[in-house]
């Protein structure tokens, strides 16, 4: 384990695979995953999984990373998290993913190799994300995302489609 000299407020929780990974503070890495259960009396559903980060991964300050239900939470080999970001629980992160500052990723989801989110992402559960796609800063996205394609807004959408929508709306706007 490679760990920054600031690790004394980093908490890891059953973390496989680690050789070379800069893990700052405040970082939570193993935490319980979120999934209540239940109708009269809610119950969080146990976590069996764990989280398995390779080598040459980049996670900032305030990140949490929760372990899987029943299998493993996964970053690949350098992936970039920035700061205040959360990954969910049973998520996989192929090789080379950047995630910006304060972006939220539900359990389950899959981001391809090279994909790109940019600042106050929210990814919805089960959404794939392509290789090489990029989400804009603040989208909401709920559904996949093909590779290669660039999706921004709230919901996101097509990139092209989305400037569409915004040129028409400002001249809407602008008659009045």
């Amino acid at each position: 384990f490679f760990f920054s000299s600031r690790r004394r407020h980093t908490r890891y929780i059953s973390v496989t695979g680690v050789q070379t990974c800069a893990l700052p503070i405040y970082t939570v890495i193993g935490s319980t995953a979120f999934a209540p259960f239940g109708d009269e009396k809610l119950v969080n559903l146990p976590s069996l999984g764990s989280v398995k980060i390779e080598n040459n991964c980049f996670i900032g300050d305030f990140v949490s990373i929760a372990k899987g239900i029943l299998s493993s939470t996964s970053l690949a080999e350098s992936c970039y998290i920035d700061n205040m970001t959360h990954i969910g629980h049973d998520s996989i992160l192929e090789k080379n993913v950047i995630i910006a500052a304060q972006c939220g990723i539900a359990g389950f989801v899959r981001i391809k190799e090279y994909a790109t989110l940019a600042g106050q992402v929210g990814v919805a559960p089960f959404v794939c994300i392509g290789a090489h796609s990029k989400i804009t800063a603040a989208s909401k996205l709920f559904c996949d995302v093909d590779k290669e394609k660039i999706y921004s807004g709230y919901p996101a959408m097509e990139h092209n489609g989305y400037l569409r929508m915004q040129a028409s709306l400002k001249k809407k706007f602008k008659k009045r």
